[in-house]
C-alpha cells in the first residue's frame, strides 16, 4: 500500500509541475555567429526536432532535441545538448523555458 500513495503522490506532483513555456532562452557557448532560434510551439509539440545552427558563421552545426527533452523544458527544468561536431569543434548548448 506505501507503494500505491507513493505513486499517487507522484501523480499528484506531476500535475502540479505543468509550466508554461512562453519563450525558450538559447545559450550557445563558443557562439562565433551561430543562432538557435527555438520557439514555444517546438516545446509545445513535444517531438523530436534537429536544428541547424549555422546563424552568422561560417560553418553549419547539426543539434538534436529529443521529446524527451522537450518534454523536460515543458516541465520547467534546463537542458544541455551537444552539436555535431565541424571545423575541428562542436558547441554545448543551454535551453531554458521562460
Amino acid at each position: 500500500m506505501e507503494e500505491d500513495a507513493g505513486v499517487e503522490e507522484d501523480a499528484g506532483s506531476d500535475a502540479g509541475e505543468t509550466t508554461s513555456c512562453e519563450s525558450v532562452s538559447v545559450t550557445i557557448a563558443n557562439r562565433h555567429g551561430h543562432e538557435m532560434p527555438v520557439s514555444a510551439a517546438d516545446v509545445a509539440a513535444g517531438v523530436e526536432r534537429s536544428y541547424e545552427i549555422r546563424g552568422a558563421g561560417t560553418h553549419p552545426h547539426t543539434v538534436v532535441v529529443t521529446a524527451a527533452q522537450f518534454a523536460m523544458l515543458a516541465a520547467g527544468e534546463t537542458v544541455t545538448v551537444m552539436s555535431t561536431r565541424n571545423s575541428g569543434h562542436d558547441h554545448v548548448i543551454t535551453l531554458v523555458c521562460g
